[in-house]
């Protein structure tokens, strides 16, 4: 009777776990959906809402330009002063002559010549001079434009008489000795060379040529064949 029983109980059960086995895998893979919730979930504030609403401009700065004070040397140089308090000092010595004045053939010629300026004096040699700069803790600057040549040079407000002393010295007194410019020369056709390499400076040269003629269109610098 027991055995019998046993039968009759195992066989429903395993029809039951066949069936459920045989059963669609879609619905034993549904995914589970999270119980729905009244309450909303509250974020916390932004940190950076401000950025959304830009600052308005402020007032313009104003624009104060100094004006020069002009004053007249005993020697009749004319002199600017541009009063500025700073612990810096820049002075310049300007010509009113540049490459414009050169004659034709001659280009260069006053580049070079603001360049030999501070290449020695007749009281100091070339690494003198340069000594005598670095000692204000500068050094000289010369160059020219095609309107205008200059030579400067920045010191401390302290030791504006030191420096004026200096450039004056190089104005009035340049040494121009032929083994230094035979050097500058040198250097400055290998420039000149080296420049003329470069597609964009050839494009320069020819289109101010053009435009300009062979004079007022020469290069500041100079060409290779006037140098």
């Amino acid at each position: 009777m027991s055995s019998q029983l046993g039968r009759r109980l195992v066989w429903p059960v395993s029809a039951a776990l066949f069936a459920l086995a045989c059963g669609s895998p879609q619905a034993s893979r549904a995914p589970l959906q999270p119980p729905a919730s009244s309450a909303s979930v509250a974020l916390p504030p932004d940190p950076e809402a401000f950025r959304n609403t830009p600052p308005k401009a402020g007032d313009p700065a104003p624009v104060l330009f100094p004006a020069p004070q002009l004053k007249t040397l005993k020697n009749g140089v004319t002199l600017y002063v541009v009063p500025k308090h700073s612990a810096v000092a820049t002075l310049s010595v300007v010509v009113r002559h540049g490459a414009s004045s050169v004659p034709v053939g001659k280009s260069g010629l006053a580049a070079l010549t603001a360049r030999m300026l501070t290449e020695g004096t007749k009281k100091r040699s070339s690494l003198a001079l340069a000594e005598a700069s670095e000692s204000l803790g500068s050094t000289l600057e010369a160059d020219a434009g095609r309107d205008e040549s200059h030579v400067a040079i920045a010191t401390l407000t302290s030791d504006i008489t030191r420096g004026l002393e200096l450039l004056s010295e190089v104005v009035f007194m340049p040494a121009f000795a032929a083994k230094d410019f035979e050097r500058v020369k040198g250097e400055w056709l290998d420039g000149l060379r080296a420049e003329r390499q470069e597609p964009s400076r050839l494009a320069s040269l020819v289109a101010l040529r053009t435009l300009l003629g062979a004079g007022a269109g020469a290069p500041v610098s100079g060409s290779i064949p006037d140098v």
